[in-house]
């Protein structure tokens, strides 16, 4: 199943899901209908799931000089969807915490992938750019303005929300970027940014292994909105007014991507990002909680992707209760991207067993009799985030 995954999803790559500009700029939707692209702008919190850098450096880089070049503010917001024409058209007026973080991994990987050709040249002439990115954090109201190494902020995010106060998603995403930061600082002779970039990830882990590791999993601190968040960080949320706890959180959950930045982490070998027996206690109890054999019991109020006797592994699952009255969207489906890289985690440490049966369940789901096996859906058809399955072959010759 492995194999297969990886294979049958670079259709993403030959559908109207993904082209070429008039002067050869790669860009992408997240998905596409019969005749449309879907959710526009080479979404970065999209795109970071997708594991093609490998197969296709030149795609990667195009697509990463774009958003570079064209979509980052003189404050370092970068605008996680680009608008088309991209020149002259900076319409979307928003950064996500995951998206940047993300991009600034992807950068570092790219000086990798090229460091042989002229990476480090690259590398040297976008470094200002993708300083200013992190630096973007750090700002009054931003998403860790207090600069302690952990986010705090309106943290707008991959499930079309802001989280908000301290929680595994985002400032995993964050000690990533930072442990990359800090290996493309020292290429740069930046070295006293790269010592700022150690401390705030050494304190940023520790802070986050003890406060938000609850023994089984990785849990978010829901905090009020901030009464003057960042400019371009919340898409709106964060002016609404709250007697209680903000809607549209993830609370106490078990989420299958809690340790996306980890995932994303160790294909560029920037080590574990925190407590290692946690990471491992996690992957554990996400396997446990949220992989389902059958869903004929299960409520699930958004998009059907498994159902009755299928099997698959939800979004997000509450062992332990807890769960808002109003949950982040999409947290009880099952989306075969956030599965991918999960099963990806779960090979890296040493779960292998678990990790084919979370990738056989996704292909079960698609094998032709019930579904197209060469289209796994999300928000639209042929699905960016799918292409996070090729990293499965990666992980298992690791």
């Amino acid at each position: 199943p492995l194999k297969e995954a990886a294979l049958f999803n670079l259709t993403a790559l030959r559908t109207h899901t993904s082209f070429r500009l008039a002067d050869g700029v790669f860009a992408g939707w997240e998905g596409c209908g019969g005749t449309t692209g879907c959710c526009h702008g080479s979404c970065t919190h999209v795109w970071n799931y997708a594991a093609v850098s490998s197969l296709f450096p030149d795609l990667s880089r195009s697509m990463l000089e774009s958003h570079l070049k064209h979509g980052v503010t003189a404050t370092g917001a970068q605008r996680f969807r680009l608008t088309l024409p991209i020149v002259g058209q900076p319409s979307w007026n928003a950064a996500a915490a995951d998206g940047q973080m993300g991009l600034i991994v992807r950068c570092y990987e790219q000086y990798l992938l090229d460091k042989d050709a002229g990476g480090l040249d690259w590398l040297r002439r976008e470094y200002p750019t993708i300083k200013r990115m992190l630096e973007f954090a750090w700002q009054s109201g931003g998403w860790d303005g207090d600069k302690d190494g952990v986010m705090e902020g309106a943290q707008h995010n991959t499930y079309d929300v802001e989280f908000f106060g301290p929680n595994p998603l985002g400032t995993v995403w964050y000690l990533a970027a930072l442990a990359a930061m800090e290996r493309m600082a020292i290429l740069t002779e930046d070295t006293a940014f790269a010592g700022e970039c150690k401390d705030l990830r050494l304190r940023g882990s520790a802070w986050v292994d003890r406060n938000l590791f609850n023994g089984q999993f990785y849990i978010q601190r829901v905090q009020m909105p901030p009464a003057h968040p960042a400019a371009m960080t919340t898409l709106g949320m964060a002016g609404e007014k709250y007697d209680e706890a903000p809607r549209f959180q993830m609370g106490e959950g078990c989420l299958i991507d809690q340790l996306c930045g980890q995932y994303k982490a160790n294909r560029v070998g920037l080590g574990d990002l925190l407590d290692g027996l946690h990471i491992k206690t996690t992957l554990a109890a996400i396997f446990k909680n949220n992989y389902r054999a059958g869903f004929r019991d299960h409520y699930n109020n958004m998009r059907t992707f498994a159902t009755a006797d299928e099997s698959g592994t939800l979004i997000c699952s509450y062992p332990n209760g807890g769960r808002p009255a109003q949950p982040f969207p999409y947290w009880s489906e099952c989306m075969t991207g956030f599965e991918y890289q999960f099963a990806v985690l779960l090979l890296d440490y040493g779960f292998t067993a678990e990790a084919v049966k979370v990738a056989k369940a996704v292909r079960d789901r698609h094998n032709g009799a019930n579904r197209n096996p060469f289209n796994e859906p999300e928000c639209g058809s042929y699905y960016a985030r799918a292409m996070a399955s090729w990293a499965l072959l990666d992980a298992w010759k690791a």
